[in-house]
């Protein structure tokens, strides 16, 4: 217990705190006068008032919370939804034409008696299928024998050792690249030069 004056009546008493000097001290009477004074009372039911305001608007903030994120949920499923639609007409698209070209196929198969209608047919085939990639927005990746290795474009696959060109320079296309929509989603792969000269100083440094 704490020893105190009272600054209203001026008598002595003991409090379960330790009193703050910047603010009043009251003894037990004293301070419970002054908590039921009109001035205080009113107060505390200005206080209360705002508190039910308080305790109301965050109800309604919470339900308003609610509601929106029960509509952004809905509206996030109705988008994956969306996504999953459009990638499988997508696929479909390119399944129908597949299977034409299937059919196409079986056709040439069955019904092709000598090589040189097989040959046609397959042609055709092939005039099909490369009509399908112009639809589609896909271009083979131009390769020329001479140019320099790109690695944004190429793969590299094999070295050839040879002084015909410099270093990393293509020699061969392997296996032909391809660009969707000017994105490469195959990249081609080649071989390029690497000079004798280099691969012999190479050899000797393995072997040192």
């Amino acid at each position: 217990m704490n020893k105190i004056i009272c600054v209203d009546c001026g008598n002595g008493d003991e409090v379960p705190f330790k009193p703050d000097e910047d603010r009043p001290v009251y003894c037990k009477e004293c301070f419970q006068k002054h908590r039921t004074s009109p001035q205080n009372t009113k107060r505390v039911l200005d206080l209360e008032s705002e508190l039910e305001t308080l305790k109301v608007e965050f109800e309604k903030s919470k339900k308003d919370y609610s509601y929106l994120y029960a509509d952004f949920d809905n509206y996030k499923k109705l988008k994956e939804q969306d996504l999953l639609n459009a990638k499988m007409k997508s696929r479909i698209d390119v399944i129908k034409h597949l299977i034409e070209l299937y059919e196409d196929i079986n056709r040439v198969v069955k019904n092709s008696k000598d090589f040189e209608n097989l040959s046609e047919s397959i042609e055709t085939v092939i005039l099909k299928l490369e009509q399908i990639f112009k639809f589609e927005s896909v271009e083979p990746i131009e390769v020329k024998t001479g140019e320099k290795f790109d690695p944004s474009l190429h793969r590299v696959v094999e070295e050839i050792s040879t002084d015909d060109y410099g270093d990393n320079i293509i020699c061969k296309e392997i296996k032909k690249g391809y660009k969707i929509s000017g994105n490469v989603f195959q990249f081609s792969e080649v071989a390029v030069s690497q000079s004798e000269s280099n691969t012999k100083e190479e050899n000797v440094n393995v072997r040192n």
